[in-house]
């Protein structure tokens, strides 16, 4: 299975399906972002496509969806928290090099339960 997952201590039933949790499980952050203008959301999503591999080396996956013309969501997963968390500081460089460009980000994370790539 991807993403490490493992059988381990059963934590709960989601959709009909049995799901088990690991220590290390893998973390996302979800970043929904409102930019200036459309403009600005296609310069951002540009510098993001060809950056952000460099920027977040240990993310897994990182993923970016126009939902709008002005606005995106922007997922990056991580193999745990730890990950994740050495993460900050790169994503508050981002944020502050692009804050001209954005209007709002609502940022939710979490740990990863599902993780289908066929």
């Amino acid at each position: 299975m991807p993403l490490g997952y493992k059988t381990s201590e059963k934590i709960g039933y989601t959709f009909g399906i049995n799901y088990s949790k690991e220590a290390n499980m893998s973390y996302a952050r979800i970043n929904m972002v409102e930019f200036n203008s459309a403009e600005d959301a296609v310069v951002s999503a540009g510098d993001y496509a060809e950056n952000a591999a460099a920027e977040f080396p240990e993310a897994e996956i990182l993923l970016s969806v126009a939902t709008g013309n002005e606005s995106a969501v922007v997922i990056s997963i991580y193999p745990d928290k730890d990950a994740f968390e050495r993460s900050a500081a790169a994503r508050a460089a981002r944020m502050g090099n692009n804050q001209d460009k954005i209007k709002g980000v609502e940022v939710l994370e979490g740990e990863v339960t599902l993780c289908h790539v066929k």
